[in-house]
């Protein structure tokens, strides 16, 4: 991809993000990062996860896009059956990308 995608999801995670070709980020509702390792084939619109802490675990889903700002996924993960529906977020809602970066000058306020 040329850009991050950021998707939104209202369970147990609160945002997907495909940063890169090969690795997806999930944001959980208490803000902690669950990272890994993605691989996609399009083909077959399916897409597998995998660990780098556990080279045994793996998820697997497929997916469809049903319009150009959704997607669903179905499959298995943690020997559960999981469903997903994402709506893709729009970058400009981001401070970092609507208002920019502002470096900040900390001396002599932290001392």
């Amino acid at each position: 991809m040329s850009h991050s995608k950021l998707w939104k999801t209202t369970q147990t995670w609160r945002r997907v993000v495909f940063d890169f070709p090969t690795r997806v980020v999930f944001q959980r509702i208490d803000d902690t990062f669950a990272r890994y390792g993605v691989s996609i084939d399009g083909k077959v619109r399916a897409l597998k996860l995998s660990s780098d802490q556990d080279k045994q675990w793996n998820a697997t889903f497929t997916y469809q896009r049903p319009c150009a700002d959704r997607m669903t996924f179905d499959g298995s993960m943690d020997g559960h059956s999981v469903q997903i529906e994402l709506k893709l977020m729009d970058r400009n809602q981001f401070l970092l990308v609507s208002r920019g970066l502002h470096w900040i000058q900390e001396y002599p306020f932290n001392r």
